[in-house]
């Protein structure tokens, strides 16, 4: 396996490896640490459990990535930030927000949501 990591550095490791951690399971992975040590020292540390951190996270890079090119179509958005298709960005933002992708998109745009992170 590897050397593990120190809790400290779980928000750096997710920014180098986003496009490939999906879950939190694969977030403790990356860190070589069980999901459970690494749940209940992530939430000690930071106030937050991995989960909710990882989808404030991903929110945001969607975010960004609309903000940045809002042109973009939603195919292009989800492949940049590590989906793998447009199904996959459109099923994760139904779930999260119950809102297509135009719609959350035209929110992001006129600044009527908000994100956490």
């Amino acid at each position: 396996m590897g050397e593990k990591c120190s809790i400290d550095k779980a928000i750096e490791v997710l920014k180098e490896n986003s496009e490939t951690i999906h879950n939190v399971s694969e977030w403790a992975k990356v860190m070589h640490l069980s999901r459970s040590y690494f749940s209940r020292v992530f939430t000690q540390n930071f106030g937050l459990n991995p989960k909710e951190f990882l989808t404030d996270y991903r929110i945001s890079l969607i975010s960004n990535e609309i903000k940045q090119h809002p042109e973009a179509i939603e195919f292009a958005i989800a492949v940049n930030i590590g989906f793998a298709d447009n199904n996959s960005l459109s099923k994760y933002l139904k779930y999260h927000f119950d809102k297509t992708f135009l719609e959350f998109k035209d929110e992001i745009i006129h600044k009527k949501t908000q994100i956490r992170y």
